[in-house]
C-alpha cells in the first residue's frame, strides 16, 4: 500500500486535504516466474478542487486527477 497525502493552504483560514492510495501485490514462484497486480487511485479520485473567496471575488480552481486503473504483469527471470 502506498499513500500519498496532499495538504494545501488556500488562504489564512482555508485548507484543503486530499488522499491518493495505491496498492500493488506480487507473488514470485521458485521458477523464477512471477506474478504482479496493481490498483492506482483505488478510492476512484477524479477531480481536485476549490474556491476562494476575497470579498466580492471568487477563484476558483479545478485539476483532473487520474483515474483508477488496474495492471496485471508476468515476469519471469532467468
Amino acid at each position: 500500500m502506498v499513500g500519498e497525502h496532499y495538504y494545501n493552504e488556500i488562504t489564512t483560514d482555508q485548507t484543503k486535504h486530499f488522499l491518493l492510495a495505491d496498492a500493488e501485490f506480487r507473488y514470485r514462484l521458485p521458477t523464477g516466474l512471477e506474478f504482479a497486480v496493481a490498483v492506482r487511485n483505488i478510492f476512484d479520485q477524479d477531480v481536485y478542487a476549490y474556491t476562494a473567496y476575497s470579498g466580492l471575488r471568487a477563484i476558483n480552481q479545478e485539476y483532473i486527477i487520474r483515474p483508477r486503473n488496474m495492471m496485471a504483469s508476468v515476469f519471469f527471470r532467468f
